[in-house]
């Protein structure tokens, strides 16, 4: 039997969430914090558009009010009116895996675009590669094929006398290095494995 990927998306009132989620982990604790706000339910039933922020006869409800308040914020910047227009906040998707092309079929860009591409990719690649430490960037060329054939944990646990977990630590640590690396925020392991195939 075929399992479905299900996708969800729900809607929210993005503007509130980053006042409340760039100070406090949750909305309990914004409102053990903040009592006199509105309680945690009433919150979060606007932060969801769930509620309306305001009542059938125009006026914003009170703790949309309190939550301006709170936050300095204009009513109609932090409520804006036609956010809470939706009637479903909340869309499901549900595909099958074998509808699923695989992301290479689905865009088909001309070879002399892909090896440009490629090339650049694999300069920058390289130039990044060389600010890691050197036993991190071998392990992840070698790891990748990035110089020649694509190895195992186990194979490069050989090469250097270490357990394949070993090189999988170090891997991790590489590619967490080469993530943060100033540059690198284009690169990422999907390229890695396209140059290889170059």
């Amino acid at each position: 039997m075929t399992k479905p990927i299900r996708l969800e998306a729900r809607l929210r009132n993005n503007v509130l969430w980053h006042c409340i989620f760039d100070r406090y982990r949750s909305v309990s604790q914004f409102v053990e914090a903040n009592p006199g706000v509105g309680n945690q339910v009433a919150i979060g039933k606007l932060l969801n558009l769930k509620r309306k922020a305001r009542n059938k006869d125009g006026a914003y409800c009170v703790v949309a009010a309190r939550l301006c308040g709170h936050f300095k914020m204009l009513k109609e910047d932090l409520f804006p009116d036609e956010l809470y227009g939706f009637k479903e906040t909340r869309a499901v998707l549900e595909i099958p895996f074998s509808q699923i092309e695989a992301p290479r079929e689905r865009l088909r860009l001309p070879e002399t675009e892909i090896a440009a591409s490629r090339g650049q990719v694999g300069e920058e690649l390289m130039a990044v590669l060389d600010t890691l430490p050197p036993r991190e960037a071998e392990i992840i060329k070698l790891r990748f094929g990035l110089e020649g054939e694509q190895k195992t944990l186990d194979e490069i646990g050989q090469i250097y006398n270490v357990t394949g977990n070993r090189i999988r630590q170090l891997e991790s640590k590489g590619l967490g290095r080469l993530r943060r690396a100033r540059g690198a925020t284009e690169i990422s392991l999907a390229n890695m494995r396209d140059i290889q195939n170059e």
